[in-house]
């Protein structure tokens, strides 16, 4: 009898299986692997005639993710790469992670989702103190801002903040607060009085009756957190007098007495100019307000040399005289000197050097002359009509002194004949003149015919 074929039993391959319905010629067995593996080799078997089933039976592989490259500016670590590890990502300090921090390895081999990115810490905008300024490139991680305040304005804090991994600002803003001068104590005999000691407030001093002020009214508080000037003092009205004073080098000085509150004024003499306080007051101490003024020449400003020319003076105080010229060849057009007056400025304006012109050339009779211009140094040339000669220089050039020089020439009949003058005919005569274009007529006595021309002309 006739027994159908059998293949043997199959098992499972490692992390797998295999299934069939039976395991007679032709029947079919398929493999599969579990989660996390992949099936190497042929995924059906059929059994065949000789009971053997086709192929060899494959195997189930793990399954592994590709490498993972670290994000700029941060880090990736795993321990494995199989299906179902977790990838954790940081970044390196200053940055945040932008996207997922852990990525799984899945059945597929590829991981999941997609790799997140290291992006620099930003701290928040900074705005500026009041009364202050606050500056800054970025506001990157390790960037960093600094305060400074106005004139008149201290900063309370520190004066500079770093941008931190946190995405926050280092330390708290400063402030700025007002500059505080220090309280003002009342003169002895007088008084100070002012609405604060803030930067920019004035003190006021006064004194009591029968005491005069020396020193300044008013002070102010500076930027530097002190008080200007000397604090003043009350002093006993003084019934003497304040001594004469002299009047200053170049200057004057008036007043009706020298008792105390009376005012002395100087005054300079021309060109000069009160360097100093133009009025002193006899004060109660019995000495005079200030210290005496000086009297200084006036300075007019450097003059500049005329183009094509020369400015000198000595000096350029008030009084003093510049003289200007100009080079061969130019005229000055303008005021030859000037003077420094007691304004600080020179008299007249400044005169300039025109070129030299000479007057135009006219043409010799029966002659003609030619030029390009007429300034110093140009050159005119002569020429005469023909029959004419040139009787003196062909050229005249023009002088610094605004002439031609030479003499123009003059343009000459022409009194030489080119051959032997004409003579009389024998048995004859002539009559006329040997210049040019004159008419030489020829007549014959009575009994003579003339035989040739009647008349010759000078050419």
């Amino acid at each position: 009898s006739c027994f159908i074929t059998e293949c043997p039993t199959l098992s499972n391959p490692t992390n797998g299986a295999v299934i069939y319905s039976s395991r007679k010629y032709g029947d079919v067995a398929s493999y599969s692997c579990n989660t996390g593996y992949n099936l190497n080799g042929y995924s059906t078997r059929t059994c065949q005639s000789s009971g053997s089933w086709s192929y060899s039976a494959p195997t189930c592989a793990v399954v592994q993710c590709p490498t993972l490259p670290n994000p700029t500016n941060g880090a990736v670590s795993y321990s494995f790469r199989y299906t179902g590890d977790v990838a954790s990502y940081s970044c390196n300090t200053g940055y945040n992670l932008a996207g997922s921090s852990t990525r799984t390895c899945q059945s597929s081999g590829y991981w999941s989702g997609y790799a997140p990115t290291c992006q620099a810490v930003q701290c928040p905008t900074l705005y500026n103190p009041t009364n202050g300024d606050v500056s800054y490139s970025s506001r990157n991680y390790g960037d960093v801002a600094s305060y400074s305040c106005n004139t008149g304005y201290n900063l309370n804090g520190y004066s500079t903040r770093t941008c931190q991994s946190s995405g926050s600002w280092s330390q708290t803003a400063p402030a700025c607060a007002a500059v505080q001068c220090p309280t003002l104590s009342n003169p002895t005999n007088g008084a100070v009085s002012y609405s604060s000691r803030n930067y920019g407030d004035v003190a006021s001093y006064s004194c009591n009756t029968g005491y005069n002020l020396n020193g300044y009214s008013t002070r102010t508080c500076q930027s530097s957190g002190s008080w200007s000037y000397s604090a003043p003092t009350c002093e006993g009205i003084n019934t003497g007098q304040c001594p004469t004073l002299s009047n200053p080098t170049n200057g004057a000085v008036s007043y009706s007495s020298r008792n105390y509150g009376d005012v002395a004024f100087y005054s300079c003499n021309t060109g000069y100019n009160l360097n100093g306080y133009s009025t002193r007051t006899c004060q109660s101490s019995g000495s005079w307000s200030y210290s005496a003024p000086t009297c200084e020449v006036v300075q007019c400003p450097t003059l500049s040399n005329p183009t094509n020319g020369a400015v000198n003076y000595s000096s350029k105080n008030y009084g003093d005289v510049a003289s200007y010229s100009c080079n061969t060849g130019y005229n000055l057009n303008g005021f030859f000197t000037r003077t420094c007056q007691s304004s600080g400025s020179w008299s007249q304006t400044a005169p300039t050097c025109g070129v030299v012109q000479c007057p135009f050339p006219n043409n010799p009779t029966n002659g003609a002359v030619s030029y390009n211009s007429r300034n110093y140094g140009d050159v005119a040339s002569y020429s005469c009509s023909a029959g004419y000669n040139l009787n003196g220089f062909s050229t005249q050039t023009c002088q610094s002194s605004e002439s031609w020089s030479p003499s123009a020439p003059t343009c000459d009949r022409n009194l030489t004949w080119s051959g032997s003058p004409p003579t009389s005919p024998d048995n004859g005569g002539m009559n006329g003149g040997n210049n040019y274009q004159d008419v030489v007529t020829f007549t014959c006595n009575i009994g003579y015919e003339l035989v040739g021309s009647s008349s010759v002309t000078c050419q």
